[in-house]
């Protein structure tokens, strides 16, 4: 396991933190980890975080107060959320419509995952995959598999 540093939050404040926390995690190569160091319990985060990427990182403690908690946080591998937008589409056109109703730009901004595109657009994960799962109870001609093509 790769552990990788995570830039020092201590000057930081609420959502800045937490972004900060979930961009340094979005860039981390599957397996990779960092800890969290705060000076309390930081389980409201791992709420947050459980809610959004949808069971792709493991949270360990590592100490668990009374004036330090360390956490081990550790990206798992080929979580549903970490697929490119851009192959989703190719792999099922009928999500195109889906991501165009919503305002997600899955052509130029196909190398995004599910969780940037949707926090991008500001909608919630959830909100995205309930939308793509109803586009899969169309029927027709739509689904078509365009990696196999020629």
């Amino acid at each position: 396991m790769i552990l990788t540093e995570l830039p020092d939050v201590a000057f930081l404040h609420g959502k800045q933190i937490q972004d900060t926390i979930f961009s340094h995690f979005d860039e981390l190569e599957q397996g990779a980890a960092f800890i969290v160091l705060h000076d309390q319990d930081p389980k409201t985060l791992y709420q947050q975080w459980q809610t959004e990427s949808l069971n792709a990182f493991s949270w360990e403690y590592l100490q668990e107060g009374p004036r330090q908690w360390q956490v081990r946080v550790i990206k798992r591998f080929d979580p549903p959320y970490q697929e490119p937008i851009g192959r989703i589409v190719a792999k099922d056109y009928r999500k195109a419509e889906v991501f165009n109703r919503l305002g997600i730009d899955y052509c130029c901004g196909g190398n995004k995952n599910l969780r940037e595109a949707s926090r991008d657009a500001g909608l919630s994960v959830e909100q995205v995959i309930s939308a793509l799962k109803n586009a899969e109870s169309v029927t027709g001609a739509a689904h078509q598999d365009f990696n196999g093509w020629a």
